[in-house]
């Protein structure tokens, strides 16, 4: 009986580990932004191949303008135009700039993909 109750307290203190380091990725590792990896700039890459514009919305300026290049290597006839907005420190008045720099371009998808907290 009490080798069970060891089994058990040690799987409950191992997937208790695994929830604090879960966790704790959150904050220690580097962010990532979508619009140059994984699923924001797939599918970023197959609406311009499809012939829909693009506006690639970010915070880190130098990712987007990657994902912008990629994007426009590919000759397509699609637009493509970049915003760069942080969305802790943004101010209304940039918010309002930034969206009269896209008032012009037609938009017909929208595709959120925010990162966000991972519930474990």
């Amino acid at each position: 009986m009490a080798a069970a109750l060891q089994y058990v307290g040690a799987a409950f203190l191992t997937y208790e580990t695994y929830k604090l380091l879960d966790h704790a990725s959150f904050y220690l590792l580097p962010p990532a932004s979508l619009a140059r990896y994984r699923i924001g700039l797939g599918t970023a890459q197959e609406l311009a191949a499809r012939g829909f514009n693009v506006v690639l919305l970010g915070h880190l300026a130098a990712e987007l303008d990657d994902a912008a290049a990629l994007i426009k290597a590919e000759p397509r006839g699609t637009e493509v135009r970049i915003v760069v907005l942080h969305a802790i420190t943004t101010t209304p008045h940039e918010i309002d700039a930034a969206f009269e720099s896209i008032s012009t371009l037609p938009i017909t998808v929208l595709n959120n993909n925010v990162g966000g907290f991972p519930i474990a």
